[in-house]
């Protein structure tokens, strides 16, 4: 697993198991990668990832987190809890991986909100994040 999955991996873990998420929706969040399957029942999550592979001067990598929350509900408010609770799981948090494969992972809301449907009783609420992070025998050039 690389850098990336692997950090994938730990924030969709800590998404899936965050009782207050839960409860916001109702059950056990569902969370795809990009798409979610056709005719799924809302709510649920999608997201995306992605690393630059370039290696800054400071010694970090960078990659950008896309969170979707999509909701069917009568009135906006579930998403805009369930989103608020996903902004106070990740930002600004440090997090490790499990397997090594990136340390020093820390995660930065660079946007949110809620963006159109063509239906009044879909909402979706969006979030874009930083990631910045050392990839495994990257640390300090190398060393």
């Amino acid at each position: 697993m690389g850098a990336i999955a692997a950090i994938a991996t730990q924030i969709l873990t800590m998404l899936r198991n965050d009782a207050e998420l839960t409860r916001i929706l109702g059950a056990k969040p569902k969370i795809y990668h990009v798409w979610a399957p056709e005719n799924s029942p809302l709510p649920y999550l999608t997201y995306a990832i992605s690393d630059t592979p370039d290696v800054e001067a400071d010694g970090f990598s960078t990659g950008e987190l896309l969170i979707d929350l999509w909701d069917y509900n009568p009135t906006p408010e579930r998403a805009e809890a369930a989103g608020h609770r996903i902004t106070q799981l990740l930002d600004g948090q440090d997090i490790a991986t499990t397997g090594g494969m990136a340390e020093a992972v820390r995660i930065v809301q660079t946007g949110k909100g809620f963006m159109e449907t063509d239906n009044s009783n879909v909402h979706r609420w969006m979030s874009r994040w930083t990631l910045r992070y050392v990839r495994q025998g990257e640390k300090f050039g190398g060393e």
